[in-house]
């Protein structure tokens, strides 16, 4: 309540154009120290709650899957790409028979 008058008065003495000393009000915080406490210990125990973990274990798995379906609608070109590079080491070490190529003069 002393708060509302103090706060009365000095918009009163505004409104005026007044100076005057007003009166300091200390108002405790230990009310507000307290809830904060409360806070911090209820949320200290959402995080270790198992429920939490049990969500973050779930949003993983789910992650997980998302990725492995991704690498599955891809793994045909992975397949194919492997089997390329497959074929090109074998051409590569192959021993062919070489033969000498002569043009035949067009008569």
């Amino acid at each position: 309540m002393e708060q509302k008058s103090l706060s009365e008065r000095i918009i009163f003495d505004i409104n005026k154009k007044t100076n005057r000393d007003h009166k300091e009000v200390e108002i405790s915080v230990e009310r507000h120290i307290n809830l904060q406490k409360e806070v911090m210990v209820y949320i200290e125990k959402i995080k270790s709650d198992e429920q939490s973990k049990e969500l973050k274990k779930i949003k993983k798995d789910k992650t997980f899957l998302e990725h492995k379906e991704k690498f599955n609608n891809h793994f045909s070109k992975f397949e194919n790409y492997v089997n390329n590079q497959v074929w090109i080491k074998k051409a590569k070490e192959a021993n062919y028979m070489k033969r000498k190529i002569i043009m035949s003069p067009c008569s």
